[in-house]
């Protein structure tokens, strides 16, 4: 031990003599270990806290409702129901107060560069405007605006087949107040729609028409003229809508056929499909278009109405009968027998 101090001490003048400072290796390696343990934070996690009103409580014993929030998606669109409210949500933009406006237009960002917005949908909150729609609508398939929230989304296809009607009841408005309401929504839907309007006009006119407003020229109700089996038809119209299948994009026509099902009359259901086309293509080469646009619809119609009445008359039970010859029968019946046995009468 005597030893070891006095080389200490040799090292601490050598030390003072050139101004250095002598680091205690063991002392280093304490402090060391004091600092790390210090900057090393705690990896266990934070108890929970407990809603006192869980403990003890059985399966669905609560009387309240828990409310799970959806998380962020992942990569794969997938996502997890977290008990955490979302710190980004908004406040509902529909309330007490937006429900007081006659209409409330919804709209999105448009990117065609001919404008700023697109009417995603409309509301109708005007109970005047309501009334007057209910008579402008009547027997329109999807359409009831006697709802408390009646919603028109694009393209406005009901006002699209509607619009004469439409621009009729706006006009023979008497009530200044629904007069006004209407005038409010004649003028966001005549902004919305003209495109669509005036190609309509433009494609009645010269007799074609383009995939992408195919379904304007088919109004609910009319008669639409196809091929059945290759057998000309004609069909009550329902209901449209674009699908996508292995052949591509199509145009559905759900449509209304009138047939016989051995007791009586009723209407069925069939669908005929309008494929994708480029450019545009006369309405009456289309796989089913309808009658009134057709140029030869009155020698259509009627010989349709002249199949129909035989197709009418058939219905029921019909009994029909025959005098049979019995003397001319035999003697065919013996001449086919001699001949095939070989001999001659």
């Amino acid at each position: 031990m005597a030893g070891t101090s006095g080389i200490r001490s040799a090292m601490e003048a050598l030390a003072d003599q050139f101004n250095l400072k002598i680091v205690d290796d063991n002392k280093k390696e304490e402090s060391s270990s004091e600092s790390e343990g210090a900057a090393t934070p705690s990896t266990e996690t934070p108890a929970k806290e407990v809603d006192p009103a869980l403990e003890g409580a059985t399966v669905g014993s609560i009387s309240n409702i828990k409310d799970l929030y959806q998380g962020p998606e992942d990569s794969q669109g997938r996502a997890q129901w977290l008990d955490k409210y979302p710190e980004d949500a908004e406040e509902a933009a529909e309330n007490e107060e937006t429900e007081k406006y006659a209409f409330i237009a919804r709209k999105t960002k448009c990117f065609t560069g001919r404008k700023k917005f697109d009417i995603d949908s409309i509301i109708v909150n005007s109970p005047k405007v309501k009334e007057v729609l209910g008579e402008v609508f009547e027997k329109y398939p999807g359409v009831t605006c006697t709802l408390d929230r009646l919603v028109f989304a694009a393209p406005f296809e009901p006002f699209v087949h509607r619009w004469s009607e439409f621009k009729e009841a706006v006009e023979e408005e008497r009530d200044p107040l629904t007069r006004t309401h209407l005038g409010l929504l004649h003028k966001l839907l005549s902004q919305e729609l003209k495109d669509t309007i005036k190609a309509l006009e433009d494609y009645v006119l010269h007799g074609v028409t383009t995939f992408e407003h195919v379904w304007a020229i088919f109004h609910p109700g009319c008669t639409v003229y196809c091929r059945s089996g290759g057998v000309p038809t004609a069909l009550s119209f329902y209901s449209g809508s674009y699908e996508s299948g292995q052949c591509g994009k199509y145009f559905e026509l759900t449509l209304e056929p009138i047939g016989w099902n051995g007791t009586a009359f009723g209407r069925g259901t069939e669908r005929v499909a309008i494929y994708s086309f480029t450019g545009t293509r006369p309405i009456k080469d289309l796989s089913a278009c309808p009658l009134s646009f057709h140029p030869e619809q009155d020698g259509i119609r009627a010989a349709l109405v002249r199949r129909g009445k035989k197709y009418e008359e058939l219905a029921g039970y019909h009994y029909k009968a025959y005098v049979h010859d019995s003397a001319m029968h035999r003697k065919i019946h013996r001449k086919s027998t001699d001949k095939n046995s070989g001999t001659k009468e």
